[in-house]
């Protein structure tokens, strides 16, 4: 019997330990874990780039001294956080406005804003603006994003009163060729369209100068010729000029893009080396690299975009994107603006240098050069 026993303790000890036992199943690894989760870490950071222009309306709630204003967002994003500028001004009356710096973070369905401080304005009243932040949805639609969600403010001047909060809607703003282009980083090439005998005689009109005397100009400015061979318009970026937007902020960490004053040795080489130069800048603040760069055949500084009647320097740019006949109008404008249009009428070389091109004209013979090339044309 003690026998019987201990072969049946044996065979249940030999079923539970051995043949009882299921096939182990794989499971996942902790590195496979870290894989996955990094491959949906990218992909929700990926998974849209807000960068461009969005502009729309925002809504503010009873109390206020407005219900609706025009809201316009000028943003840049890099890996999932962004910056930019924010414009709000009076629907239907645009010289009504404040120009904020805008920040935020951006994840695969909202993104989280808040306006820092204002660069520049002129309030409806002596309440002033509000810096407005809040957590709003990024909406997929079928012509494109669109922003939409509520905000609250804070007053901008110590003391000031607060006012309601609100609501907002925002859609990416097209360009005449139909995209938004900040996407890419600045326009996408267009036609570059040259300009013509009539182009010139309208321009010659609106300053009631001779012919001769736009095209000298055109000639000395841009050796007759606003685009580059890429399709992309001439362009000098400025190091002192961006020093200068950006209160010297990268003076010492980015000195070859960035400088305190004007210095001959950081422009290197021109034409497409131009653009490397200025996409550097972009990277650190957009807005203040398109203003310190000058733009096209008459090589007309980004932050006079306001005096030439555009809302935006993206504006601006976008122009000097279209033709050279876009370009022209722009120069007419500046010139106007800045009173030069006498002494273009008047032939008068040394004071239109001075004038348009400083008061260093004379070392690189620039009235000398003009009245040559008036003198090619005339004839």
């Amino acid at each position: 019997m003690a026998k019987y026993q201990l072969h049946v303790l044996l065979l249940v000890f030999l079923l539970t330990n051995f043949g009882c036992q299921r096939s182990p199943q794989p499971q996942p690894t902790q590195t496979t874990n870290e894989q996955i989760t990094t491959q949906t870490t990218k992909q929700s950071q990926t998974s849209h780039n807000i960068t461009g222009i969005w502009e729309g309306r925002l809504h503010q709630n009873a109390g206020a001294s407005r219900t609706e204003w025009k809201i316009l967002f000028v943003i840049t994003q890099k890996h999932e956080q962004f910056e930019g500028t924010s414009r709000i001004e009076v629907v239907d009356q645009p010289e009504y406005y404040g120009l904020m710096k805008i920040r935020g973070t951006v994840s695969k369905s909202s993104i989280h804003f808040e306006e820092t401080e204002i660069i520049e304005e002129k309030p409806l009243n002596d309440a002033g603006w509000l810096l407005k932040s809040g957590d709003i949805s990024l909406i997929t639609e079928k012509n494109g994003l669109r922003l939409e969600g509520s905000w609250a403010g804070r007053p901008a001047r110590i003391g000031a009163q607060n006012g309601p909060p609100g609501t907002l809607i925002l859609r990416a703003k097209p360009t005449k060729d139909g995209m938004n282009w900040p996407l890419a980083g600045l326009p996408s090439i267009k036609s570059g369209e040259k300009l013509s005998l009539k182009d010139f005689e309208r321009a010659s009109t609106n300053l009631q100068c001779e012919v001769a005397c736009v095209r000298a100009i055109a000639d000395v400015e841009g050796n007759g010729e606003g685009f580059l061979p890429s399709g992309k318009p001439k362009i000098l970026f400025e190091s002192h000029v961006f020093g200068k937007q950006t209160d010297g902020k990268y003076n010492s960490s980015h000195p070859t893009i960035s400088s305190s004053k004007w210095d001959r040795t950081l422009y290197g080489s021109g034409g497409e080396h131009q653009y490397t130069r200025l996409k550097q800048a972009m990277d650190l603040d957009h807005q203040s690299a398109l203003k310190s760069t000058s733009w096209g055949m008459f090589q007309i500084m980004g932050y006079h975009y306001k005096d030439l009647g555009y809302a935006t320097v993206t504006d601006f740019v976008d122009d000097m994107y279209s033709s050279e006949a876009k370009q022209l109008d722009a120069f007419v404008k500046f010139l106007k603006k800045e009173g030069l249009d006498k002494p273009l009428r008047e032939k008068k070389w040394k004071d239109f240098a001075r004038g348009y091109n400083g008061k260093d004209y004379a070392k690189n013979e620039y009235d000398v050069k003009l009245q040559n090339a008036y003198e090619k044309y005339a004839k």
